[in-house]
C-alpha cells in the first residue's frame, strides 16, 4: 500500500470508528440498566453478557468464510447495517420481550466481528516502525467519543428518554457504516474456518495474554458501571463515570503509543499486568470502602493501557502471516477468556472475583518475558 493511500485509509478508518464508538457507547452502557428497569433480573443480565462473549467466539470461527467471501470490510459494513437494527429492537424490549440472551448472542457476534475486520486493518494500515503511536491516533478518536458518550447519553436520558438515546444512537452507527463503504482493502485468506485459537506455535503466548486481558475484560468493561448503578441508582451518575473511564482510557491509549515505539516492551507490559493485578487484590479487599471507585478507574487504566502495546507486537509478528485467521483466533482466545470468567459472576460476590482476578492477571508476568 503507497504511504498516501495509507495515510487516506486510516483517516476513513479513524473516522469511522470514532462515529460509530459514540453512537454505539451512547447506548450500550444503559442498555443493561434499560433491561434491569424492565423487569430484566441480574442473572439474567450476567447470561445476556455471556451469550455476548460467545456470540463473539462463534464470529471468530466463522469470520474466515465471511471475509474470504465478500472482503474484508464485510464485518465493517455488517454492523453499520445490522446494529441500528439491534438498537430498534433494544428500544421495543418493553413491548418484544424477547430473550435478552438471544439479543446478547446477536449482538456480541456483530460487536466482535467488527473487531477482527478492524484489528486485521490496523495491522495493515499501521507501519511495524510506528505502530504504537499511529494506534493511539486511530484509538484516541474511538477514545474521545467514549468520553463524550456515556455523559449525552445519561443526559437524554434525563432530560428526554431512552427512545430519544437509541434514536440518536441508530443515527450516528448508520453514518459510520456508510463511511466504511469508501474504505479500500483486500486481504489474502488461506482457511477457511477457525475452531480453536494456535496453543503450539510461537504465537502462543500472544494468546494466553490476551485470554487473561479477555478474562478482565467483563468487569472492567461492563459490570463496573453496573456497580455503580447498584449504589446511586442515577443514570447520569453513571454517565458521568464512564466520562472519568473514557478520559483514563484516552490518556492510556496515547501514553501507551507513544511508549510501545520508545521502551522495552516486555518491561512495559510486566508493569501494567502487575498493576492491573495488584488493583483487583485491592479492590477485593476494600469492595465496601470509600475508595471503590478510585481502584475500579486504576483497574481500567491500566487495562486500557495494555491494549496498544499488546497489539503493537502482536501486529508486528504477523503482518507477514495468514493475519485474518491469527486476528480471528486471537478474538476468539479473548472473547472465551471473557465468557469463562463470567460463570463467576453466577456463584460469587464482587469481593471473591476480584480476589480471583489479582492472582490470575498476575500469572501474565510469564508469558510477556517471552514477547
Amino acid at each position: 500500500i503507497s504511504l498516501p493511500k495509507m495515510h487516506k485509509q486510516r483517516n476513513l478508518q479513524t473516522l469511522m470508528l470514532a462515529l460509530m464508538t459514540l453512537g454505539s457507547s451512547m447506548y450500550g452502557m444503559f442498555l443493561p440498566i434499560f433491561f434491569l428497569n424492565n423487569g430484566v433480573s441480574f442473572t439474567r443480565i450476567i447470561y445476556y453478557f455471556i451469550a455476548l462473549c460467545l456470540g463473539g467466539a462463534f464470529s471468530s470461527i466463522v469470520s474466515n468464510f465471511f471475509t474470504h467471501k465478500y472482503g474484508i470490510k464485510f464485518f465493517i459494513v455488517l454492523r453499520g447495517i445490522v446494529e441500528p437494527v439491534l438498537v430498534l429492537i433494544a428500544r421495543f424490549y418493553p413491548i418484544l420481550k424477547y430473550p435478552v440472551e438471544l439479543y446478547g448472542f446477536v449482538f456480541g457476534f456483530v460487536a466482535f466481528a467488527y473487531w477482527i475486520s478492524m484489528d486485521a486493518i490496523t495491522v495493515k494500515f499501521t507501519d511495524n516502525k510506528a505502530r504504537g503511536s499511529q494506534q493511539s491516533f486511530i484509538y484516541g478518536a474511538m477514545w474521545l467519543s467514549v468520553i463524550i458518550a456515556p455523559f449525552i447519553g445519561g443526559l437524554i436520558i434525563k432530560n428526554f428518554s431512552y427512545p430519544v438515546l437509541f434514536f440518536s444512537s441508530l443515527v450516528l452507527i448508520l453514518s459510520g457504516g456508510i463511511i466504511s463503504l469508501f474504505m479500500d482493502m483486500d486481504m489474502k485468506i488461506n482457511k477457511k474456518f477457525n475452531f480453536f485459537p494456535k496453543l503450539n506455535s510461537k504465537l502462543t503466548k500472544h494468546m494466553v495474554l490476551i485470554f487473561i486481558r479477555g478474562f478482565g475484560f467483563p468487569y472492567i468493561g461492563w459490570l463496573f458501571t453496573l456497580i455503580v448503578y447498584e449504589f446511586v441508582k442515577d443514570e447520569f451518575i453513571v454517565g458521568t463515570f464512564g466520562l472519568i473511564l473514557g478520559i483514563l482510557s484516552l490518556i492510556a491509549t496515547f501514553a501507551s503509543g507513544k511508549l510501545v515505539d520508545k521502551v522495552n516492551r516486555k518491561w512495559l507490559m510486566s508493569i501494567m499486568f502487575f498493576g492491573m493485578s495488584l488493583s483487583f487484590v485491592i479492590l477485593g479487599l476494600g469492595f465496601n470502602s470509600s475508595i471503590l471507585y478510585v481502584l475500579m478507574c486504576l483497574a481500567h487504566f491500566f487495562h486500557q493501557f495494555i491494549s496498544v502495546p499488546l497489539n503493537t507486537i502482536f501486529f508486528n509478528e504477523i503482518e507477514k502471516l495468514d493475519i485474518v485467521t491469527l486476528v480471528s483466533e486471537r478474538m476468539m482466545a479473548f472473547s472465551l477468556g471473557g465468557a469463562i470468567s463470567l460463570f463467576f459472576m453466577l456463584i460469587l460476590d464482587y469481593k471473591t472475583i476480584f480476589l480471583i482476578l489479582g492472582p490470575l492477571t498476575l500469572t501474565a508476568l510469564f508469558y510477556t518475558k517471552e514477547l
